[in-house]
């Protein structure tokens, strides 16, 4: 080999060297960070990193035909947790129970995050330009990250949506009943400063360190988690939007959506409303002939398809 050859050789590893070290040690913060967010994701190993800071995410993209005017008082606003990609199931919610002109007393909007797909992105933003009922924040949709979903819906409808008389969260596999939910309204069935659900109390915390929802001492030191509403629908008295999203910022907020909120009621000292029969599974609803004007919540949907065939049968009946 040549002196000539081998002095190149030697120059390109010390290039490559450097470059390495440089892209370790000495890469820019938000590098960094961003390193350091898809390894969340991708890492089983760092699914102990289960507390999240709601100052650190920004909304990028706001639901336009939601609330537009703040001086209009709407009887229910409505927000859903539902993946990036689920187009299918914003399409077929739009169809059925969150179609505006059917129940126009209602405004229903969809809370995601973004991806690693540049063209995903585009088209949920195209979505959004076209139907205005996205809220788009700049965390990584993903399921560790659901928590952060609920914390920006709450902000978003503190500043934007302040005159809503009841506030309902939803999920790709419900199905809501607003006509039910808005006559109890009328009724004044709803108390202040709490939530109608279906409440988990007693809940023992998972230690098995091969489960998905393992969470370590260092993490959550009690044995039990405190009193929260399951995630099969929610209604939220109007005072408590504001309260949940300032309280989501004094105290560390957990990775499992239900329980994160769970835990900020309890500091806040937010009470239940037991759901008395108002929700009910789709299988068992599926076989039963009780009329769909008892409930407020079908639960246990798998997909658009479950969607639209209950939806026409309730239509017929």
């Amino acid at each position: 080999m040549k002196f000539s050859d081998s002095f190149e050789t030697i120059l390109v590893l010390t290039v490559t060297i450097f470059l390495m070290f440089y892209r370790v040690f000495l890469a820019s913060d938000e590098e960094i960070r961003s390193r350091l967010r898809i390894s969340t994701e991708l890492s089983r190993i760092d699914y102990f990193a289960h507390f999240i800071s709601p100052n650190t995410t920004k909304i990028l993209s706001t639901p336009k035909n939601i609330c537009p005017n703040q001086a209009t008082e709407i009887d229910i606003v409505c927000y859903v947790i539902v993946k990036n990609d689920d187009f299918h199931s914003r399409e077929a919610i739009r169809n059925t129970w969150a179609n505006r002109k059917k129940f126009p007393f209602v405004n229903t909007f969809f809370v995601v995050g973004i991806s690693r797909n540049e063209s995903l992105d585009k088209l949920v933003v195209n979505e959004n330009e076209k139907f205005g009922d996205l809220l788009i924040s700049d965390f990584v949709d993903s399921y560790r990250n659901l928590s952060y979903k609920s914390i920006t819906a709450w902000k978003w409808m503190s500043e934007s949506c302040q005159k809503a008389k009841l506030y309902v969260k939803a999920n790709a596999g419900l199905l809501v009943n607003f006509n039910s939910i808005r006559a109890s309204l009328k009724q004044n069935s709803f108390q202040s400063n709490s939530f109608f659900c279906q409440v988990m109390a007693e809940q023992r915390v998972d230690r098995e360190k091969s489960s998905l929802y393992y969470t370590p001492y260092s993490e959550y030191s009690n044995n039990f988690y405190p009193k929260y509403c399951k995630n099969q629908g929610t209604i939220i008295s109007n005072d408590l939007v504001s309260k949940l999203y300032q309280g989501s910022n004094k105290n560390k907020n957990f990775w499992l959506d239900d329980i994160n909120t769970g835990i900020i009621a309890s500091h806040l000292k937010i009470s239940y409303q037991f759901s008395n029969g108002r929700h009910i599974v789709f299988k068992l609803f599926e076989k039963s002939k009780r009329s769909f004007d008892k409930f407020f919540f079908v639960y246990g949907l798998e997909g658009s398809k479950d969607l639209y065939e209950l939806w026409k049968r309730i239509e017929r009946s």
